[in-house]
């Protein structure tokens, strides 16, 4: 019997206030200057116009340092800048080529001279290792990293291995942080969810290759404990036309063989593995409005093993000496059948950032995914099943983020996040006929979990608001997340709690 379960889920208005001094909370998938201006005796400057530059986009932001000579530039995007200042009378050297990477905060405190002097004119920035403002525990996982590395596969969030404190949980991809289980994990991209809820694992679940490709990822944190979130931020375009194509093949033919121990009861099964695709942004209006898109495609033959089990005989059918029935039933058990299983996975993005004017910026991307494997269902490399009892898995999900950052005043900061996306994943079985099962004998036919015509198909609309004001080196956040989230259950069997 087929049913159908609809599920709505809202997660309503969830309140953060963060208070800390000196100022340490975060913004999704971006990063933040601050410092203190001072002049030659030491003493602070107030009214100093700090003027921060994206060297990649030419995007810029000025703040003024307050009565206590501090300033503080959040939601910054993740990339090379360069930090000056003015203030009548006095002046200082421009620093540049100062990265700043999603989460962190990076100090440039503002030493400055009277002008006209012929002295050194002072400017230091560090982001020190470790960071005695911060109480949580987390690593960035750069680009460089992310580019130069290799990885299995290509899928891009087994990066998270790197960080202290993550191992691998189970046989199905998961990661576990510090021993909990992988089921608790939170992954956002671009400040949105990236979650799927039923199954409590990042969207697309781990079956498939990967939802988002390598190459569009720009960095990620992984943050470990006591966390507000978990930061990824996808790449951007810039005044700079930029591409990069990509090749990736592993065939039988690059694989060692070992003469000294050969396989005896059959030949080993060929994997063939091809992974391409292409990437590239640029300007479409120099300084203003800028471009990213990539197309990456994976093709996979993974050959699935079938190994009988618990084979028996009809004890009334088995006329032969004891010990030739024994032998018979070893030979069958000690039987592999090799079966075809192929995955096709396909993966594009598309970006545009907008500078609006000097307090304003917006960025729109959507990100689309397909996944196609017959004889898939299975994944283990070995499984004690028919083919008939194996079917074709199947995924799709799509989602579509705006943000709109808005500079309120020199020291507020609003950030208005909306998110559309779905996730639909079915499974088709192999077989027509329906499930049988000889007591004592064999089972063959469809299994009784297939077909899952909708395993979930999950809808999900998110709003994220959060306003951040820097007040006398303090940091007052407080925002919203409207989190709703509608499932269409079409299931053949009773099983995960339905």
């Amino acid at each position: 019997m087929r049913f159908p379960c609809f599920r709505h889920i809202l997660c309503s208005a969830a309140l953060v206030f963060g208070l800390a001094a000196p100022a340490i909370a975060q913004t999704a998938a971006t990063g933040n200057i601050e410092g203190v201006a001072t002049d030659a005796t030491g003493a602070v400057l107030p009214g100093v116009t700090v003027t921060i530059r994206n060297m990649d986009t030419n995007v810029t932001r000025e703040v003024v340092t307050d009565g206590s000579g501090r300033y503080r530039a959040a939601a910054l995007q993740p990339g090379r800048y360069e930090v000056s200042a003015t203030l009548s009378g006095f002046e200082i050297k421009p620093v540049s080529d100062l990265p700043v990477t999603v989460g962190q905060t990076v100090a440039v405190d503002l030493k400055m001279r009277t002008a006209g002097l012929a002295e050194e004119v002072l400017v230091t920035a560090q982001s020190p290792v470790i960071d005695t403002r911060r109480t949580d525990v987390s690593n960035v996982i750069g680009e460089q990293a992310i580019e130069n590395l290799p990885m299995n596969g290509r899928r891009w969030d087994n990066f998270v291995l790197l960080s202290p404190g993550v191992t691998n949980d189970g046989n199905f991809g998961l990661v576990s942080y510090r021993g909990i289980s992988g089921l608790y994990n939170n992954n956002m991209v671009d400040g949105v969810d990236n979650n799927q809820a039923f199954f409590s694992e990042a969207r697309g679940r781990t079956r498939i290759a990967y939802a988002v490709s390598q190459v569009a990822i720009k960095e990620f944190q992984v943050g470990v404990s006591n966390m507000s979130a978990e930061f990824g931020r996808t790449k951007s375009g810039t005044n700079k036309f930029s591409g990069e194509g990509f090749y990736f093949l592993r065939d039988k033919a690059f694989q060692a063989i070992n003469p000294k121990v050969p396989l005896v009861n059959g030949e080993k099964p060929a994997e063939r593995r091809q992974q391409f695709g292409f990437a590239a942004g640029g300007p479409i209006e120099k300084d203003k409005v800028f471009f990213f898109g990539n197309y990456d495609q994976q093709l996979r033959n993974f050959p699935i093993f079938a190994t009988p089990s618990n084979a028996t005989f009809f004890t009334s059918a088995c006329t032969a000496p004891a010990a030739n029935c024994a032998a018979t039933l070893a030979f069958f058990q000690g039987l592999n059948i090799l079966s075809p299983r192929e995955g096709n996975n396909k993966v594009g993005l598309g970006k545009v950032d907008v500078t609006i004017n000097n307090s304003n910026t917006l960025s729109l991307s959507l990100n689309s995914h397909r996944w196609r494997s017959p004889n898939g269902v299975q994944t283990q490399p070995t499984v004690n099943l028919a083919e008939s009892m194996n079917g074709t898995d199947i995924v799709k999900s799509d989602f579509f983020v705006g943000s709109l950052n808005t500079i309120v005043s020199q020291r507020t900061l609003n950030e208005l996040r909306v998110q559309i996306g779905r996730d639909y994943e079915e499974q088709q079985p192999n077989s027509t006929g329906p499930g049988t099962t000889v007591t004592n004998g064999i089972g063959f036919g469809m299994p009784n979990f297939l077909p899952r015509f909708a395993y979930p198909h999950e809808q999900r609309f998110e709003l994220v608001d959060a306003v951040t004001s820097y007040r006398s080196g303090h940091n007052i956040k407080v925002g919203t997340d409207l989190n709703y989230v509608k499932e269409n259950l079409k299931n053949l069997f009773n099983g995960g709690g339905v």
